[in-house]
């Protein structure tokens, strides 16, 4: 979302970007769909590589809870494919996803601007595997990111752990936070929605969006097992935590709770919930749900780790911890409908140039990018 979110605007603001993607989707390699391009608008095209290779790498470090280690393994069918070392010649200025890319592209960036686009700190992130020691992985992973930063001409930061880990190694670092793009937000489905999961329609919704990210993951099993410990409490008052994306891999149903899975569409249950949770506690960069939960106006609980990033304040937003979340809960269900709606402008209000990423790129990355060229030039996102 990050990176489709920058190249939109980038797009926008005058730039020519063709987005290179290593990977596709699951449904269009069961339909043996080709490696190809699809034009998003005038000047944005994203062609998807779709080969087999690199797919079951991908699905094997998912799979393992690893990072995509696989682009620095010494392989030759992982060579920078042909179509992409075009693309790099076409380009004015490389922005490159994630540390693990550059030993893939390095020695075909001579003499082109290479920016760095951190969605995170990867060796912040508690990657569980048997297969490599977790200390070593970590420090590994460390050195890794480290050397692409020393290669970076210029760091989009998404957060300030990330971007103060980069200006230590005294590369240049910009602000570019998970901002989204609020004209793209649709408001219907609320009644459908709760019908489709048998949700009262007078109950009280506090969604949580996660995907199977590592924190998202831990964040879901203290979540389930606070659920079903105070399942009467939950039913008794009609709240309901309403929890959707691939951090489950199938859907649940208890009183109280509701999981959905993977959905292939996130946009409709923000207009089905009352409240937005965000229960994480681990991790780095900032949580692009916070970003969603903000533009869709939904009055906030989160954890103090959760909110970091974000200029929320007492009031703004409702602070909890697992041995709060259930005072927190009932409070937030006794709120009336003009103090939700006022926690949640207000939020919204104070961080709103951080939520929209047109705004974002237009005040930090285009001075930023001036520097090594000018509008209407080629942008490859890789």
């Amino acid at each position: 979302m990050r990176s489709s979110n920058l190249a939109k605007s980038l797009s926008r603001s005058g730039y020519e970007v063709y987005v290179y993607s290593f990977t596709g989707r699951k449904p269009d390699y069961l339909k043996r769909v080709p490696s190809g391009e699809q034009r998003i608008s005038d000047t944005l095209v994203e062609y998807v590589d779709r080969s087999l290779v690199r797919a079951g790498l991908q699905f094997l470090t998912y799979a393992l809870h690893l990072p995509n280690l696989w682009f620095a393994l010494p392989l030759s069918a992982l060579q920078c494919p042909k179509h992409l070392r075009n693309r790099i010649g076409w380009a004015d200025l490389v922005l490159v996803d994630f540390p693990f890319h550059l030993p893939l592209l390095e020695k075909y960036l001579e003499g082109k601007p290479r920016i760095l686009n951190s969605h995170n700190l990867e060796h912040e992130i508690p990657y569980s595997t048997r297969l490599v020691n977790a200390p070593r992985l970590r420090r590994w992973i460390r050195s890794v990111e480290s050397r692409a930063g020393r290669a970076a001409d210029l760091v989009l930061a998404c957060g300030q752990v990330d971007r103060e880990f980069y200006e230590a190694l005294a590369t240049p670092v910009v602000s570019v936070p998970n901002a989204l793009d609020p004209r793209g937000f649709s408001r219907g489905g609320r009644k459908e929605i709760r019908q489709q999961w048998g949700i009262e329609e007078n109950a009280t919704v506090f969604l949580f969006t996660a995907s199977k990210y590592g924190p998202n993951r831990e964040a879901f099993a203290r979540l389930k097992a606070f659920a079903e410990q105070e399942q009467i409490v939950l039913a008794q008052n009609g709240i309901e935590i309403l929890v959707v994306g691939s951090v489950s891999d199938k859907p649940q149903r208890a009183p109280g709770w509701t999981v959905t899975g993977f959905v292939d569409s996130t946009e409709p249950y923000f207009a089905a919930a009352d409240f937005a949770l965000n229960p994480i506690a681990t991790g780095s960069g900032t949580n692009v749900k916070m970003f969603e939960y903000l533009v869709h106006r939904l009055p906030i609980l989160s954890t103090d780790f959760g909110k970091r990033g974000f200029i929320l304040d007492d009031g703004d937003y409702l602070g909890f911890d697992f041995s709060t979340l259930k005072q927190t809960l009932l409070r937030a269900h006794t709120l009336s409908q003009i103090e939700r709606g006022r926690m949640a402008e207000t939020a919204f209000d104070k961080n709103q140039s951080l939520c929209d990423m047109d705004l974002v790129v237009q005040k930090n990355v285009l001075p930023a990018f001036t520097t090594f060229l000018s509008p209407t030039t080629g942008v490859l996102h890789s």
